[in-house]
């Protein structure tokens, strides 16, 4: 091999080491590797303080029913209207009356007619007793017969007057008139008058350990309004997964001329009396793993650390810790 073959072999392999000739075989550029980014948590400065516990608990009537009466025909005319909305009413009042044309008239005439039936036959009956010699059964047997037939007469219209008239059905309080009734007319299918059958009871439930005393008064809350609700009963329920005792709660509406409430649910807030001296923390600092509660702590170095804990009651968004923490102990928030 001559000196120039060498030269060319020697030449094309420096350029296949060196990469020359093909932007595939280039060095790439090198990596910039960023700075360690430290993880900012937000974090709460664990407080000692007074808290004023609040129990909070939802009230339900179960036995409240609204029933909702109408006409029973269509082009009734308003006769009287006797409730007004807030009304306490009991079984057989009358709510509201129509005109009911000349029914009214056939049975003040037939009861009339029946009165005096009833007296042509006490006479006649008195007639046979005086005078043995006269036979005054086939009048007697008239008479019976006119008179029943009299009585079925009035049965009937009074039948018919009975839809003439919304009666209530139970004892309850009138929580809805229609606008309609001051026109004088009616129609079947108009909602005339609602009325709310209870028994003013309410329910609540909890395993809270706060005293409840029958007989004591508390206050309920429907919106803005207010009720004084008389503690009745107190039923134990069994208990719950952390062994509390479950209460059902019977509470009594005392309003004046026995009104009720008229709502189906309501709440209550049952101060528990200050807590002096308490370690709390933000509810949402405190998580659940197997049955145990743990919150994360934070050290100077910015480092996460989970810790058991053991609580106490929550109100108004903190829950007390009564074991594992101490005042100024940083924990994480969730």
């Amino acid at each position: 091999m001559n000196k120039k073959n060498r030269f060319l072999i020697l030449t094309t392999i420096l350029c296949l080491l060196s990469g020359c000739g093909d932007e595939n075989m280039k060095i790439p550029a090198q990596v910039t590797i960023n700075e360690y980014e430290q993880k900012v948590y937000e974090t709460f400065d664990v407080v000692k303080g007074d808290l004023q516990p609040v129990l909070e608990l939802t009230l339900e009537a179960k036995d409240m029913e609204n029933v909702s009466y109408f006409s029973r025909y269509d082009e009734m005319k308003i006769n009287q209207v006797y409730v007004e909305v807030g009304d306490i009413v009991s079984r057989g009042d009358v709510l509201i009356s129509f005109k009911s044309g000349d029914i009214e008239a056939q049975i003040d005439s037939y009861e009339a007619q029946l009165e005096q039936q009833q007296l042509l036959l006490d006479h006649y009956e008195n007639l046979a007793t005086i005078d043995a010699g006269t036979d005054y059964s086939k009048d007697i047997e008239m008479l019976k017969e006119d008179i029943e037939v009299s009585r079925l007469y009035i049965e009937g219209l009074n039948a018919k007057l009975d839809s003439y008239s919304i009666v209530a059905e139970g004892d309850g309080m009138v929580s809805y008139l229609s606008d309609i009734l001051d026109y004088g007319t009616v129609n079947s299918n108009d909602n005339l008058v609602t009325v709310v059958y209870d028994d003013g009871e309410y329910f609540a439930t909890t395993s809270d350990d706060y005293n409840f005393v029958v007989g004591d008064i508390y206050t309920g809350t429907y919106g803005v309004a207010e009720y004084d609700m008389e503690l009745v009963g107190i039923t134990e329920e069994g208990k719950d997964a952390e062994g509390n005792v479950i209460k059902s709660l019977c509470f009594k509406a005392v309003m004046e001329d026995g009104a009720l409430p008229g709502v189906s649910m309501m709440f209550m807030a049952v101060s528990k009396g200050e807590m002096k001296d308490v370690i709390y923390v933000p509810n949402n600092s405190v998580k659940e793993l197997d049955g145990k509660y743990i919150v994360y702590l934070l050290d100077d170095n910015n480092c996460k650390q989970a810790v058991y804990v053991k609580t106490g009651v929550s109100m108004d968004g903190y829950t007390v810790i009564t074991e594992g923490l101490s005042e100024g102990d940083r924990v994480v928030i969730k």
